[in-house]
């Protein structure tokens, strides 16, 4: 009786010593993917708030703005240039990322489906990735374009990024931090940089991380028939448990909890200093 007691008690400590190896373990993963994708955006902020390009340099130091959400190609629809990754790709770390590849074979001066640029999308950017995405996605097969899971946040609507920036009178209560046809100036974000989005990870309609439009660049739908804001099978967030990560215009990253009202992310979507209400 007491070998079969010493089994029973031997295998109860195997359980719970395994149990909390799991658990342990599990936790350990999801802690070091959080700091990933903090990372990720970070970079991506960081280089997005520096971006120097050659045909924007003097521009964009001057008025310090943030890029626009395309690289603008005259007559060609933001769905078939390429996106405002393209503008940062040399702030990136060039040794880790894949960015010096990818810069190697784009065509800035061709839109998205120049062949060129076609093999450009298939680099992955390594800080476009989330952590907990699976590292072969059925909708991006090897040798197919590379998706991006990181986007910039155009203010409150699907077509947000449309809007312009009149120069003598406020920014339409709608309008984010990103435009697709001209950068836009630190100076015109009303409620102070901290306090408005300017990218977000995302696990909803991922598209290629070189093509502008719906791909790299959202406002947020507030539409009934739209999934929710945040959290699984949301517009933004689906990674991680109880949120998602967001770079704000000063460079800073925060997590948003699922329980934060849409009240308070439809203004953090928007550079105007006054209450965002949803399109009509």
């Amino acid at each position: 009786m007491r070998p079969l007691v010493a089994v029973s008690v031997g295998g109860l400590l195997i359980f719970l010593v395994a149990s909390f190896v799991l658990t342990y373990t599990q936790r350990f993963r999801l802690d070091a993917a959080r700091m990933q994708s903090q990372h990720n955006l970070r970079q991506l902020a960081l280089a997005a708030l520096e971006v120097q390009t050659e045909r924007n340099d003097a521009s964009l130091a001057a008025s310090q703005a943030i890029p626009p959400a395309t690289v603008v190609l005259a007559g060609i629809p933001a769905e078939d240039r390429l996106s405002w990754y393209a503008l940062i790709l040399a702030r990136l770390d060039q040794q880790t990322s894949g960015a010096a590849q990818a810069l190697a074979l784009l065509d800035r001066e061709a839109p998205w489906s120049a062949e060129a640029n076609q093999q450009a999308s298939t680099v992955r950017l390594r800080c476009a990735l989330n952590p907990l995405a699976p590292l072969r996605d059925e909708t991006f097969p090897a040798g197919g374009a590379a998706p991006a899971h990181y986007v910039a946040i155009a203010g409150i609507g699907r077509e947000a990024a449309l809007l312009t920036l009149p120069e003598n009178a406020p920014p339409s209560p709608q309008a984010g931090a990103w435009r697709y046809d001209a950068p836009t100036p630190l100076s015109r974000v009303q409620k102070g940089l901290s306090n408005t989005l300017l990218l977000a990870e995302t696990a909803h309609e991922n598209g290629p991380w070189l093509r502008g439009g719906w791909a790299t660049t959202r406002g947020i739908d507030p539409t009934e028939d739209a999934p929710p804001f945040l959290g699984t099978k949301g517009q933004f967030g689906g990674f991680f448990p109880h949120g998602g990560h967001f770079a704000l215009c000063d460079g800073s990253v925060r997590f948003l909890s699922i329980h934060t009202t849409p009240e308070i992310l439809l203004r953090l979507a928007t550079i105007a200093d006054q209450r965002a209400a949803p399109p009509e």
